[in-house]
């Protein structure tokens, strides 16, 4: 599925210019570079579970760059502003254009991400607490349980349930209670 989404991503930036077989073209190249890069980011241990960067990240960047190779002049609508493609005669302006906006918009979303995650972190923070991480986000966010995580939220509940036969009552209840994902979502433990 991933390489299908890296296809689309790609030829969605020449969409109005490319000819039929050269949307081809760019989309199985895309699709390629797609599937090339998912075990990259998964070597370099970057947290990417659904493979957005891969899909957009680098299916963009090859669709963007694609136009600078296999675009003709646009005289429609001067999309390209009066060139063409390298493959196309037009030489390394266009590609060139291309590489600049391209390096810009990886800038500004470095920039962008940095800031607005810094923001997060300060404000409401970015990490789980390590039980909510044991229990992971799909329980502690919304209480679902599947063959993932079914095992380990089993044995906590168990865990939860001999700590309160042993919990002794503290007569000062004078603390806010925080209700933990587990007894949030302890009906659906129950039911499974």
């Amino acid at each position: 599925m991933d390489s299908v989404m890296g296809s689309l991503v790609a030829i969605s930036g020449g969409c109005a210019i490319l000819r039929p077989w050269e949307a081809l073209v760019i989309g199985g190249l895309g699709a390629l570079f797609v599937l090339l890069a998912i075990p990259i980011i998964d070597w370099l241990h970057i947290d990417d579970p659904v493979n957005t960067f891969a899909v957009h990240g680098v299916g963009g960047l090859w669709g963007m760059l694609a136009i600078g190779l296999l675009s003709e002049r646009d005289f429609l609508r001067n999309y390209t502003r009066g060139l063409s493609g390298l493959l196309f005669g037009g030489g390394w302006q266009l590609l060139g254009v291309q590489a600049l906006s391209a390096g810009v918009l990886i800038c500004w979303s470095v920039v962008t991400s940095v800031i607005l995650l810094n923001l997060v972190k300060i404000t409401l923070g970015l990490r789980m607490t390590v039980d909510e991480e044991i229990m992971g986000p799909d329980f502690v966010d919304h209480c679902i349980q599947h063959d993932g995580n079914r095992s380990i939220l089993n044995a906590l509940r168990q865990r939860m349930d001999d700590l309160c036969r042993t919990e002794v009552a503290t007569p000062d209840k004078s603390h806010v209670e925080r209700k933990t994902p587990m007894q949030r979502c302890g009906r659906s433990l129950k039911s499974h």
